[in-house]
């Protein structure tokens, strides 16, 4: 599978990136090269890998402490720099225009 031009040119507008048309050919080739490493990982059987499970468990296991700053959130929301309404931050839609 391979993006097409206007494949490339939607991500480019759902990503909020600008690429001319000299980084446009070499954004589909590194996206192609992506998308067909990772049609190469789907084809592996998962029998066929070794397992990569830590053998050291205390590795990974750490106790969990809960720290209460008691802060109301309130003062906590005054922090975002977003809009803040019925005490949520406001975020800009990205489905915006889009069916």
């Amino acid at each position: 599978m391979s993006l097409t031009q206007e494949q490339i040119a939607r991500l480019t507008k759902l990503s909020g990136l600008s690429i001319d048309n000299i980084d446009t050919e070499r954004t589909s080739e590194n996206l192609n090269s992506i998308i067909a490493y990772v049609d190469m990982l789907s084809s592996v059987s998962p029998e066929t890998i070794a397992s990569l499970e830590s053998t050291t468990p205390s590795a990974y296991l750490r106790s969990d402490e809960v720290i209460s700053l008691d802060i109301p959130s309130d003062t906590l929301l005054r922090c975002s720099p977003q809009k803040v309404i019925s005490s949520q931050i406001a975020l800009q839609s990205i489905m915006h225009g889009e069916s």
